[in-house]
């Protein structure tokens, strides 16, 4: 079998599509204004991110795909990174993206100050990973205006709670 063989199957019966999306999608754990997010069934230490709603020009899945990626091969933004939960994988219409799932963030653990270009500061918009503060929602951060090695400020902010 190739893979066209299992697209033509796909498309023409809806049954594989249904059984594809019961075998990757586990429990909606959460969704906002464009985006639902999904454990990953073969990997619950995984979340998927659906992108829901396509505005265009406006994807979150592809914002936070393109950021990590900027973080990653820019050296000055190595100091920037640690705030950012990891962006594993992003599909090629950017409608799903695949990250490291947080443990929920405890109210004893809300940063006192965060860099400034985090703007959303719901703290349901942070997590633990790996016994550390992340944001793991950060599809909105407008990253040309508000984040560089010289913007990088750290600010006292209070979190919605």
């Amino acid at each position: 079998m190739d893979n066209e063989f299992l697209y033509e199957k796909f498309k023409s019966d809806p049954i594989y599509n249904l059984e594809l999306f019961e075998f990757i999608f586990g429990e909606c754990i959460g969704n906002g204004a464009s985006r639902a997010v999904y454990v990953f069934n073969p990997n619950p230490k995984y979340v998927i991110k659906v992108q829901v709603d396509n505005m265009p020009g406006y994807n979150q899945n592809l914002r936070e795909y393109e950021l990590w990626n900027r973080m990653n091969w820019d050296e000055e933004m190595e100091d920037i990174k640690k705030w950012f939960a990891p962006v594993k994988l992003l599909s090629r219409h950017n409608r799903l993206l695949l990250q490291p799932r947080c443990e929920p963030l405890p109210k004893a653990r809300i940063p006192k100050k965060v860099p400034h270009f985090f703007r959303d500061l719901k703290s349901d918009n942070w997590g633990l990973l790996n016994n550390k503060v992340v944001c793991f929602d950060y599809g909105t951060v407008d990253f040309d205006d508000y984040i560089s090695k010289k913007a990088y400020k750290l600010k006292s902010r209070k979190f919605n709670i």
